[in-house]
């Protein structure tokens, strides 16, 4: 068969009611071993490459302080610090 992949982003539900009259009960899972996904599965994975991208802007994961306005601030000039 033919390998599959399937991602979800996380805004194509409806977000749950943490009030939800009906949850869903949790139950533990077995502790799977990281050989039981089959060592011959994993030996047709392959690296291909890995990029670094080079800027001469600060990188996010140093910064103090993170402000973000996102598509819903529509342009610059509804974006004001204050």
């Amino acid at each position: 068969d033919a390998v599959r992949c399937l991602t979800v982003r996380s805004t194509a539900f409806a977000p749950v009611c943490e009030t939800n009259p009906n949850p869903v009960p949790i139950v533990g899972a077995p502790e799977v071993a990281p050989t039981s996904c089959g060592a011959e599965a994993m030996s047709l994975a392959e690296f291909v490459d890995a990029k670094k991208h080079r800027s001469d802007r600060p990188e996010l994961t140093s910064a103090d302080v993170i402000v973000s306005g996102g598509r819903g601030m529509k342009s610059g000039e509804n974006f004001k610090a204050n």
